[in-house]
């Protein structure tokens, strides 16, 4: 059997055909598949990755939990009326804020505060703080009402009122200022109490 050049190349041509076919669903569906298959090992393997990162970086917070939730446990009681009980630091900063809240919003000005030594009263500790200041005297009123009329209850010892020394004071539209130096005294419940 001898082969014709004809029918060679019909042979040669089917077989030309048949590979691209084959080379066209290759390339159609195949590789398509197979690349998604790879973008998704090398995406998990990317994450695997991040996330052993991630909990690398969590490992050190666990104990900062810990140290965060007990203090949140721990966080400074109060009972209406009085300030937060707690340590001193924590008490005198709590009257501190307090005191330079109701100054901000009467528009005074803080000269100096001092922090005095804490007193036994009852079943409550007495904590005080001597200010200097000075305030527009039509926010007098304002500021002593804003005092003694929040929670925690606060009172006014040894008050001393004078007129500021400012050479324009009575300016047009300005109301006169005065110096004002106290003791604002706050009650805390003392540790032992209910």
């Amino acid at each position: 059997m001898t082969l014709s050049p004809e029918s060679t190349l019909s042979k040669s041509l089917a077989l030309l055909i048949l590979l691209s076919l084959l080379l066209s669903a290759w390339v159609l569906m195949i590789a398509p598949i197979w690349q998604g298959f790879e973008n998704q090992l090398e995406t998990r393997s990317r994450m695997t990755q991040l996330l052993s990162n991630y909990e690398s970086r969590i490992e050190p917070l666990e104990p900062l939990r810990g140290q965060l939730a007990a203090a949140q446990g721990a966080t400074i009681k109060t009972t209406t009326g009085y300030l937060p009980s707690g340590n001193m630091a924590a008490v005198t900063s709590a009257l501190q804020t307090v005191v330079r809240q109701h100054l901000e919003k009467t528009q005074g000005r803080l000269r100096s505060m001092q922090i005095l030594a804490p007193a036994r009263a009852d079943d409550a500790e007495k904590f005080s703080v001597r200010i200097d200041f000075a305030l527009p005297a039509d926010q007098l009123l304002n500021f002593l009402y804003g005092l003694e009329a929040t929670d925690p209850y606060l009172f006014l010892e040894n008050v001393d009122i004078r007129s500021a020394e400012t050479p324009d004071r009575n300016a047009a539209g300005q109301a006169a200022a005065l110096s004002l130096r106290a003791d604002i005294v706050g009650y805390a419940r003392s540790q032992a109490a209910p």
